[in-house]
């Protein structure tokens, strides 16, 4: 480190800066993105890669200061909670024990480094307080259903009875999914990106026409598409709930049958493969058929 102070690479050095050199070495929570990359270029430092040994920043510091190139940046909490209660930016990412002296420190929690050795992952998912399998990916439309059967009607039977009842009674019955509380910030994003393809697959196939139009460049937001996105966002409500269900014994608005979670249903319909949603005008249930997104079912018994 001393070697590096020195050189050329760095700008004029003040004596806090050559005070860290004597500073001893102590721990610092790193945040990277889901693959383990730095989050700032994503292509300069994998820290995953990297455990065990010491990583250096691409180019030179010259700003002597925090931002920019030529530091590598970690935050300086006491566990990992505290980490992500800091950080700018939403899950998924990856959190690693990292070691080093600081050199400057601003934004708060934040200090840079010319050099920091990594030291482990810190596998957050599996300290959560719920199933870590609960918060894989919701995606129905990688199975094939071409018909909708007995079993998937009564699901849907009992969807319809509940299916006003999902937002207001998790919204009222989960906190943390109304604030900036370290569940929100993580289940939040996952589910957000699941079902945002889910409302893109299912407008598309509802809504050729508005999909079409040349000026489209993203998700087309027009009052037919945001009446099925609410329709859907009931599913991301529901998921959301199912995730963090266990120890909840009390929901507001609904009571649970046989100890089971009341809105066990919609999981059954998205695990056989089947989005219920609304178009305005009727409810139907779509599938991918093994070729596309389909509409198997009309409420009316037609489009």
């Amino acid at each position: 480190m001393l070697k590096r102070l020195l050189s050329k690479q760095l700008p004029p050095v003040g004596l806090d800066i050559v005070a860290s050199i004597f500073v001893e070495e102590r721990d610092y929570i790193k945040v990277a993105r889901e693959d383990g990359w730095d989050i700032f270029t994503g292509n300069s430092v994998n820290y995953r890669a990297s455990i065990g040994s010491t990583v250096f920043p691409k180019g030179q510091w010259t700003s002597g200061r925090c931002g920019g190139e030529g530091l590598l940046y970690a935050i300086d909490a006491r566990s990992w909670e505290e980490a992500i209660s800091h950080i700018r930016g939403q899950w998924p990412f990856s959190l690693f024990k990292v070691k080093g002296r600081p050199v400057v420190t601003e934004y708060g929690l934040e200090s840079g480094f010319l050099e920091l050795q990594v030291v482990e992952e810190i596998d957050v998912l599996s300290m959560l307080p719920f199933p870590r399998e609960r918060l894989g990916k919701i995606e129905p439309f990688k199975k094939v259903v071409t018909k909708i059967n007995d079993d998937i009607m009564e699901k849907y039977r009992q969807f319809q009875k509940v299916k006003d009842l999902i937002v207001p009674s998790v919204w009222n019955t989960v906190p943390a999914i109304r604030d900036e509380s370290l569940l929100a910030r993580i289940i939040i994003p996952y589910l957000g990106r699941s079902y945002k393809l889910i409302s893109q697959r299912v407008n598309l196939e509802t809504f050729p026409t508005i999909w079409a139009k040349p000026y489209r460049t993203n998700f087309p937001y027009t009052h037919e598409t945001e009446i099925m996105l609410s329709s859907i966002a009931r599913l991301a409500y529901a998921h959301y709930g199912w995730i963090v269900e266990q120890g909840i014994h009390d929901w507001e608005f609904v009571d649970r049958i046989d100890g089971e979670y009341p809105f066990q249903c919609v999981i059954d319909l998205l695990h056989s493969g089947v989005v219920p949603s609304f178009d305005g005008k009727q409810w139907r249930i779509s599938a991918f058929d093994g070729t596309r997104v389909k509409t198997l079912w009309f409420e009316n018994g037609e489009e």
